[in-house]
């Protein structure tokens, strides 16, 4: 019989063997054991799934709703897109390092574009095509970096 310790530390390096945990273009391997860390307190020990709206609710209580609102807001999306579903370690990570890489590449384009030239219908049609394409095919195919760094180029 394995203990709790034991069967986390057996999931985080599972999670760090694959692409979303050895090549992440957001957390480094530390980072993503924190995250497992944070993860496991909530995660629910015999499915290893934990809800999201716990971690919002925690952060509400605790007023770091206010203080990182950045990191909340993250939580928010991931909690509505997954439409309140618990989520095991790898799928967090994986929601919440798309996030990330999308906001990024919103800021990355936006700072090279000029204020006038983002309401033009080009501007907003080809941001539109962006988020389309980024986010639909990072959730549909299986995790890569090389899918990351194509989308991160355009």
């Amino acid at each position: 019989m394995t203990s709790k310790r034991e069967t986390q530390e057996k999931e985080l390096k599972a999670v760090l063997a694959k692409d979303i945990g050895a090549k992440n273009p957001v957390f480094s391997p530390d980072h993503i054991q924190e995250l497992h860390a944070l993860f496991s307190l909530y995660a629910d020990p015999r499915q290893r799934r934990a809800d999201v709206r716990d971690l919002l609710v925690t952060a509400s209580t605790l007023g770091l709703d206010h203080k990182y609102e950045f990191v909340f807001r993250l939580l928010s999306e991931v909690n509505d897109s997954t439409h309140g579903a618990a989520l095991d370690f790898e799928q967090f990570l994986k929601e919440l390092t798309l996030r990330i890489v999308v906001v990024r590449l919103f800021r990355e384009t936006h700072s090279v574009r000029k204020e006038e030239e983002l309401t033009s219908p080009f501007w907003t049609s080809k941001q539109r095509e962006i988020w389309t394409w980024t986010t639909s095919d990072i959730l549909t195919s299986s995790w890569s970096t090389d899918t990351m760094m194509i989308n991160s180029s355009r």
